[in-house]
């Protein structure tokens, strides 16, 4: 994640399970800096939590669709701690071959 200036891009890997099948997404989440804080001068950590997917099963394939919230913590250029936070959305689909196998983990995890 780049966090010069005001606002950052973080990229997020997100991974599920089906049965003998997984399927990962490539997503971006932007981190905009709100007017009222400092640049960021360091960044100290990136957390995502991927929300609970939406799911459309066809007869061979599964579409899973959601959020993601990110949170940024760095310190700014005044030497205080900040947070941002940003969110984004996510689709993506895998074929299936097996209907019965279509309930994925619980939830996504960001790898």
């Amino acid at each position: 994640m780049n966090m010069d200036g005001a606002h950052g891009e973080k990229g997020l890997e997100l991974f599920w399970q089906f049965c003998d099948r997984s399927i990962t997404h490539d997503s971006s989440v932007e981190i905009v800096i709100p007017e009222h804080q400092p640049e960021a001068r360091k960044l100290l950590s990136v957390s995502a939590r991927v929300l609970p997917p939406a799911k459309y099963v066809t007869a061979s394939a599964v579409e899973l669709s959601g959020g993601i919230d990110c949170t940024a913590l760095y310190i700014g250029t005044d030497g205080e701690i900040y947070s941002a936070q940003g969110s984004g959305e996510y689709e993506c689909s895998a074929p299936v071959e097996r209907q019965e196998c279509l309930e994925p983990t619980e939830a996504a995890q960001v790898v």
